[in-house]
């Protein structure tokens, strides 16, 4: 499949990296004139590193390798020559290139409206089954009472505290 199994990786590790970006090259955006208007900050990070060229048919035969390059633009968008990719963490980019770049769907998946319920809103709501809001009040109660018993220890030891410095300051003015 590939001579050097650390080139693959490597080439595989730069496609990873631009697939987990948070903004994306769009699928009808040309790359070629984004890197027209930065030529003068594109360098070549990996040149020609193997990657296995994957056939249209069902066949399993040995599948020759085919030759991927990667560009850092001003050091920020990772580029890539297999399928046309890029991508780039750096939201600066987005807003200023929104033709070339997509949000991820990480990103978008963020940015919609929550639909959980609050458990006290759940706990007396009657659209939540009863049995739930038996679960969720049993819960809370048990939750609460560890709480309580853990801040009763430690009122208990704090007035121990107390009482000792109220002695300590009592020989301390005799």
């Amino acid at each position: 499949m590939c001579d050097s199994l650390s080139q693959f990786f490597v080439t595989f590790c730069l496609l990873e990296m631009i697939y987990s970006c948070d903004y994306r090259k769009t699928t009808d955006s040309d790359l070629a004139s984004l890197i027209d208007q930065q030529s003068s900050f594109v360098v070549p990070l990996w040149i020609d590193g193997p990657f296995p060229k994957f056939a249209d048919d069902d066949t399993n035969y040995a599948r020759p390798m085919q030759r991927v390059s990667f560009h850092l633009v001003q050091s920020q968008v990772l580029i890539s020559t297999l399928l046309d990719c890029a991508g780039t963490m750096i939201p600066d980019w987005y807003e200023k290139y929104p033709e070339y770049f997509r949000k991820s769907y990480r990103l978008q998946e963020k940015e919609k409206p929550s639909t959980t319920m609050d458990r006290d809103v759940a706990m007396t709501s009657p659209h939540v089954p009863l049995l739930v809001r038996k679960q969720l009040i049993e819960i809370s109660i048990r939750k609460h009472q560890r709480q309580a018993d853990h801040h009763s220890e430690r009122a208990a030891f704090y007035r121990g505290l107390l009482l000792d410095v109220q002695r300590d300051l009592r020989e301390c003015n005799e």
